[in-house]
């Protein structure tokens, strides 16, 4: 997702299965400095992560185990937050969800 500078960017997918959104990887590139946020959310519950901000790092890429169930057709919405003030990032992140 390419997010500019001091904006937030949200995109929204339906689960395409029944059973359980298993992990989420996540990578942020150089330079991100810890200055761009990750948050996943199932319906408008947030299921990533646990804690009152997102997930920021710095040239790193990460797979988050989740185990949160889903139904079909429910909405998986990734939000990211641009902190910095003068560079745009581009996130990538992978939702798998595991059919039960």
């Amino acid at each position: 997702m390419d997010t500019p500078s001091l904006k937030a960017v949200s995109e929204v997918e339906e689960a395409p299965v029944t059973g359980k959104i298993k992990s989420a990887l996540i990578h942020f590139p150089a330079r991100c400095n810890a200055l761009v946020e990750v948050e996943l959310y199932k319906r408008k519950k947030k299921i990533l992560p646990d804690t009152r901000y997102g997930i920021a790092l710095d040239d790193a890429t990460e797979r988050f185990d989740i185990g949160e169930p889903v139904e079909i057709g429910d909405s998986i919405e990734v939000i990211t937050k641009n902190h910095d003030n003068t560079y745009n990032h581009t996130i990538v992140v992978i939702v798998e969800v595991e059919e039960e």
